[in-house]
């Protein structure tokens, strides 16, 4: 089923696909998805190149953020994860008490 498939994979492909485009791309990943023979592997490809196509789709039609800045924190300064510590940075940015997370690899 992979030969089937186009992959839009890259980050420059996916800035030059239409909305139209993407969306059908999306139709297509459905399907392949929804077929039982498509393979783990692929399944995670086509899943990983839905959500790049969705997040294209939702940047072009301006709904990109839609979760308030000031609904979150982060509640750490680290956290490990697959045997590697990331680290958190706060910074203030402005006069209006704005605030921008940095993470970074210990």
């Amino acid at each position: 089923m992979a030969e089937d498939t186009q992959n839009m994979d890259t980050a420059d492909t996916l800035q030059d696909v239409s909305i139209e485009e993407a969306l059908a791309r999306l139709d297509e990943i459905a399907v392949a998805l929804e077929n039982t023979d498509t393979g783990l592997k692929e399944s995670m490809e086509l899943y990983s190149e839905g959500v790049q196509l969705i997040n294209r789709c939702r940047k072009a039609i301006g709904t990109g953020l839609t979760i308030p800045l000031d609904s979150f924190s982060v509640l750490s300064d680290t956290i490990r994860y697959d045997g590697k510590t990331y680290c958190f940075k706060e910074y203030s940015v402005g006069e209006d008490d704005y605030k921008m997370f940095v993470c970074y690899l210990s």
